[in-house]
């Protein structure tokens, strides 16, 4: 394993660590998922607001991300 590989590794390997700590929408119980017209959506009920489908982790606009509740 070369220099960048190894750089490489040791960086996604963090990543999917910071990523593990971060709260996720699906076990939250402030969001609650709904049939929208053409999939299903997530919104957070303390925030009032839609959360994207494409976020794997809770929005940086989320209660829990930054220690508000």
């Amino acid at each position: 394993m070369d220099e960048k590989e190894y750089r490489n590794t040791k960086a996604r390997i963090a990543y999917q660590e910071y990523q593990k700590r971060q709260p996720r929408c699906d076990k939250c119980d402030f969001c609650m998922t709904f049939k929208g017209r053409t999939a299903e959506q997530r919104a957070c009920t303390a925030m009032q607001r839609l959360v994207d489908n494409r976020v794997l982790t809770s929005p940086e606009w989320c209660p829990k991300r930054e220690g508000r509740v």
